[in-house]
């Protein structure tokens, strides 16, 4: 955190919203604790207690939101088709051996009958996610999975999920 010119600034990737809020109020205006009032009506009620009194939100304003390089590994994005899918895993130094690429896109095309079913495919840094519909899916993993280990030597892990 860094107070310049008048304006309070979090800098990183764990902050909750409310954390930021209760944070710039005790902050900006010193202000951390707002003592409630107790009653005998609502003493059976309520804990004695201190709360933390947050900012109004109308006072914060996010400026710019970096992703830290470990969210951005894990971070999900829509792959639009299979051969978009390859040509990722060629861009992600998992480059195909030159004679052995195209035995593996014939191996792939073989697949094409299950890769049909596929209604959705996700991807990020560790994995891939297929997704089928139920019905389905059986089918897509094949006999003791032997679609599946076709896939996996294509494109790394593999998960199946069902819509």
């Amino acid at each position: 955190m860094k107070y310049e010119n008048g304006k309070l600034y979090f800098v990183g990737d764990g902050f909750l919203p409310q954390q930021v809020r209760i944070m710039s109020n005790f902050i900006l205006n010193n202000t951390k604790f707002d003592i409630e009032k107790l009653t005998d009506e609502n003493f059976e009620n309520r804990k004695l207690g201190i709360k933390a009194k947050p900012l109004d939100g109308k006072y914060l304003t996010l400026m710019k939101v970096d992703f830290s390089e470990k969210l951005g590994k894990i971070s999900f994005f829509d792959v639009k088709n299979i051969e978009e899918l390859i040509n990722l895993k060629k861009n992600n130094n998992e480059i195909f051996e030159i004679e052995n690429s195209e035995i593996k896109i014939d191996d792939l095309n073989e697949q094409l009958k299950s890769i049909g079913k596929v209604k959705k495919i996700e991807r990020n840094s560790y994995f891939t996610v297929f997704f089928v519909e139920k019905k389905d899916k059986g089918e897509f993993i094949g006999k003791r999975g032997k679609n599946i280990r076709k896939l996996k030597k294509i494109f790394g892990d593999i998960v199946v999920k069902e819509i």
